[in-house]
């Protein structure tokens, strides 16, 4: 056994160093901190445990190092580059994460075509004159669109022998028979979309406001 003359502890002969101080014993060689003895770190293993020595002391404190480098790492979050993008739809800029404004397409009312009045002529005013009236047995039918009148006028057998009047707020209705004249005021104000004859019947349809 040799005594170190930096940190007199007590070591073997065989080592060039102090393993506790680090103190090159060989003063002849310069084999540096580990010197020749490299090999003796596996037989002395009571040395250089992980209770002491200069390899311990490098090791310990290169762990602390990359534990704070870690550590730092966690700590700082990685900054993740912004990106900017743009949406166009039909030319017009959208910003993204906003809905898209709902477009309502607005349809124009339809417009009731309502038909012109129709007139006797002066022949047919004069024979509607001389026939005795009657006034016309009616139904009414309504449907999703439109009102129907069914108007029973058995001995008409032409439209050409009928007139339908639209006034200001109700519907003149004349028609000639055989041996009788029709006549009918219907007062509502509606538009009148359609008339014809069907079995005895004259079927006028008139239009629903909106």
């Amino acid at each position: 056994m040799k005594t170190c003359p930096k940190c007199g502890k007590k070591i073997e002969r065989e080592f060039d160093f102090c393993p506790y101080c680090g103190k090159s014993l060989d003063i002849k060689n310069n084999w540096g901190i580990l010197g020749k003895n490299d090999n003796l770190f596996e037989k002395k293993e009571e040395v250089f445990g992980f209770g002491g020595g200069i390899l311990n002391k490098m090791i310990g404190n290169a762990m602390k190092v990359l534990e704070k480098e870690l550590q730092k790492g966690i700590k700082e979050p990685q900054i993740v580059p912004k990106t900017k993008v743009q949406l166009y739809i039909n030319g017009k800029k959208i910003n993204i994460g906003t809905k898209p404004k709902k477009i309502i397409k607005r349809t124009a009312k339809k417009q009731i075509k309502e038909i012109p009045s129709t007139y006797f002529s002066k022949e047919s005013s004069k024979k509607f004159s001389n026939l005795p009236r009657e006034e016309p047995k009616t139904n009414v039918r309504r449907l999703s669109d439109r009102i129907i009148y069914d108007i029973e006028m058995p001995e008409v057998k032409s439209v050409e022998n009928i007139s339908i009047i639209r006034l200001e707020n109700s519907i003149e209705i004349k028609a000639i028979g055989k041996n009788k004249a029709y006549y009918k005021v219907i007062k509502i104000g509606l538009p009148i979309l359609d008339y014809y004859l069907s079995k005895g019947k004259l079927i006028l349809e008139l239009g629903m406001k909106n």
